[in-house]
């Protein structure tokens, strides 16, 4: 699957805003294109344990030659035996994958977190908002570089505008959330999440959702989940997958 990488990228959350659009516009004109990620998608969506999302894909290049390929060579369909002989290897090779999954063990809340937390990136951090304000963005990058309690620090001494008003709450609550101050963590990123039409709105409901699993109020997640589903956001694949494995 040659888009392996893209989509992979698209998944979980890896790309600027020009790549999310470029990568929609393309899914929109390309038949070829929203097939194969349509293939993706459907395997994927059985894949409920992340950390053995990479020995998924590696599965699926070794098969690529095999049975993806097909699709771009006319020749090889005239070829029957041969295209039974890949198909089947896809199937044999995915199945196999599928039942690992499946039969993994039920991991507590805390264990799901985990799997799903990733630090925000500073590129998705300053996507669209006004960088001039230097105390600011030294708080923000503060935070990449996992200097927490300095990045609190620093936005915690400059006058923040309304503009800026819920990005600086989104990186002070994920700053607590890296300290363990759980309490803190949601209080400013539920500030944040209550301003829909930032262009952080999704971050927000994702790591709010993920702070209400970590301390163990899975029922509080699921709203927040769904909308992100609802929404077609970055974050869609992970909250379907997070929603079938939590109780």
């Amino acid at each position: 699957m040659e888009n392996l990488g893209i989509f992979e990228n698209y998944r979980d959350g890896n790309m600027t805003e020009q790549e999310k659009k470029n990568f929609l516009l393309r899914l929109a004109n390309d038949s070829s294109f929203e097939h194969e990620y349509k293939i993706y998608n459907e395997v994927n969506d059985f894949i409920l344990n992340n950390d053995k999302r990479s020995k998924f894909n590696e599965v699926l290049k070794e098969v690529e030659t095999n049975y993806f390929a097909t699709r771009k060579n006319n020749s090889i369909f005239k070829n029957k035996f041969a295209l039974k002989v890949a198909a089947s290897v896809a199937i044999i090779a995915v199945s196999t994958i599928l039942l690992y999954y499946v039969f993994q063990p039920k991991l507590s809340n805390k264990e799901l977190f985990a799997q799903y937390y990733n630090t925000l990136k500073i590129d998705e951090i300053t996507r669209s908002g006004n960088d001039s304000a230097t105390t600011i963005s030294n708080g923000f990058i503060a935070y990449q570089n996992g200097n927490y309690q300095k990045s609190l620090q620093i936005l915690s001494s400059v006058v923040v505008s309304d503009e800026l008003k819920t990005p600086v709450n989104l990186v002070n609550g994920l700053s607590y959330l890296e300290l363990g101050n759980f309490k803190n963590a949601e209080k400013l990123i539920f500030e944040a999440s209550k301003d829909v039409y930032n262009a952080y709105y999704d971050d927000c409901l994702w790591y709010l959702s993920l702070i209400y699993l970590r301390t163990d109020r899975p029922k509080q997640a699921i709203p927040l989940l769904e909308k992100l589903i609802e929404r077609k956001s970055v974050y869609n694949n992970m909250a379907v997958e997070l929603l079938k494995r939590i109780d």
